[in-house]
């Protein structure tokens, strides 16, 4: 794995223990499990509260939103956040079949 995923999992795993347990408690523990056993053993993030303020990764915020959206969320929410997603994937792969993209990478 990229040293920066392993480093965005470090963030993830300093912002979790921040959160409220009603919130963790919602976070599969296999999830929560995988985070630290592939974290980095070296960076140290510096996560305080608030976290906006927190100069964090980008993978970082990307794998947040991710566990907000298909854990944390209430299940209406959840489904417009999919399908908004789903929407947005589709413009985008339209965009790249349209450019020729896929093809100069494959």
């Amino acid at each position: 794995m990229e040293e920066v995923y392993k480093e965005a999992y470090s963030e993830i795993s300093e912002i979790i223990k921040l959160m409220p347990r009603t919130m963790v408690s919602k976070i599969p523990i296999e999830l929560i499990d995988a985070i630290e056993s592939e974290k980095s053993n070296t960076y140290v993030p510096n996560i305080t509260l608030p976290i906006e303020d927190c100069n964090i990764k980008e993978e970082t915020k990307a794998i947040l939103y991710l566990i907000y959206r298909d854990f944390i969320n209430d299940e209406d929410n959840k489904r417009k956040l999919q399908i908004r997603d789903a929407k947005k994937i589709e413009k985008v792969e339209e965009i790249m079949k349209k450019n020729n993209i896929l093809n100069n990478i494959l």
